[in-house]
């Protein structure tokens, strides 16, 4: 199974794609890389990923767990390589949850299971992914 995305260019260093719901979202870079960030960059939306996507899989399971969350931030703290490409060495995920009468023992294993089963974000982190370019040029 492949997902498409389709990211365009809107001028200059802005991007823009659209989710298969029709959200529109935009990405844009600091001002010294010629940006005039006026959204995320890329690898703000990096760490979003990986803190909403690790996020919704443990408020769903505490929820079936019958845990009452009442607050859950995630925490990203990412360390990168100094020269380019500035890949992500290190990434630390920090789950802050605040509730009702919670079962330690059931948070932990929430944040477990999202961390070894179901984040699909992280796990592809985890992995060697493999990445192919491919160039169209039309006149």
């Amino acid at each position: 199974m492949s997902d498409v995305t389709t990211i365009r260019w809107v001028g200059g260093m802005k991007f823009t794609a659209k989710d298969d719901w029709g959200n529109e979202m935009f990405a844009d870079s600091g001002k010294e890389h010629g940006g005039e960030e006026s959204a995320p960059s890329p690898v703000d939306y990096l760490y979003f990923a990986s803190g909403a996507c690790t996020g919704m899989d443990v408020v769903s399971l505490l929820h079936k767990m019958r845990q009452e969350l009442t607050d859950y931030r995630i925490e990203i703290i990412a360390d990168r390589r100094d020269e380019f490409p500035r890949a992500v060495e290190r990434l630390k995920v920090v789950h802050h949850v605040k509730g009702n009468n919670l079962d330690r023992e059931l948070v932990e294993k929430a944040v477990r299971l999202s961390d070894e089963k179901y984040c699909t974000v992280l796990a592809s982190l985890r992995i060697n992914v493999n990445v192919e370019s491919e160039l169209q040029i039309k006149e």
